[in-house]
C-alpha cells in the first residue's frame, strides 16, 4: 500500500513510491541508515517482502526494522545485495549483532536481483528467511513492539538505492 509509508526527500537521502515499489536511497555521506515507516505499531507480526538494489552499491544493507520507537531502539533485519544477513538491535543507538553478519548462497546477489525476505517476531522469538530458506533464528526480550521501517544502509562510499514490493504484515 503506497499510502502507509511515511516518504520524503532530502540530502541524506529519500524514500519514495516509483512504479508501486518503495524506493528507499541512502547517501554515503549520512550517518545513519535511511527508513521509511509504516504508520502502524505492531507486536507480534510475519513480514513477507520483495527487495532489490536498483542502484549504486552493493555493498549495502537491505533493512526491515522491527518493533521500533521510531529512534534509537529497534531490531534490524538486514541481507546486502553482496550475499550477506545480519538480525541486530539497537539500544539507545548502540547497534548489538544477534547473528551474523554472514554469507549465504541463498541470498540472489546484484543489481536487480530480487529477494524474498520473511521476519517473525513473535513473543521473544526472532527468524529471518531468505527465499524460502531460514537463515537465522535468535530469542530477545529487549523490545516487545514498535513500528516498523524498511530502509537501505550505504556501507562504502557510494550511495545505495533499494527498492521493496509486495509488502504483507499479518499478525499471528
Amino acid at each position: 500500500e503506497t499510502g502507509s509509508w511515511t516518504t520524503y526527500s532530502d540530502e541524506e537521502g529519500s524514500a519514495v513510491i516509483r512504479s508501486g515499489w518503495l524506493h528507499v536511497t541512502d547517501y554515503p555521506y549520512s550517518e545513519y541508515a535511511e527508513n521509511s515507516y509504516c504508520y502502524r505499531s505492531f507486536r507480534d507480526f510475519v513480514l513477507e517482502v520483495e527487495t532489490k538494489l536498483v542502484d549504486g552499491s552493493d555493498d549495502n544493507w537491505h533493512r526491515i526494522v522491527a518493533r521500533s520507537d521510531r529512534g534509537d531502539n529497534y531490531y534490524d533485519f538486514a541481507i546486502s545485495a553482496d550475499g550477506y544477513y545480519e538480525i541486530a538491535k539497537a539500544v539507545d543507538g548502540q547497534l548489538t549483532a544477534l547473528a551474523g553478519p554472514t554469507m549465504s548462497p541463498y541470498i540472489r546477489r546484484g543489481q536487480a536481483a530480487t529477494n524474498t525476505v520473511v521476519v517473525q517476531c513473535i513473543g521473544s522469538h526472532l527468524s529471518l528467511s531468505v527465499n524460502g530458506k531460514l537463515l537465522a533464528s535468535v530469542t530477545d526480550r529487549t523490545f516487545s513492539g514498535g513500528y516498523i521501517g524498511l530502509g537501505a544502509d550505504a556501507v562504502g562510499s557510494q550511495f545505495t538505492e533499494v527498492a521493496f514490493d509486495n509488502i504483507v504484515i499479518t499478525e499471528p
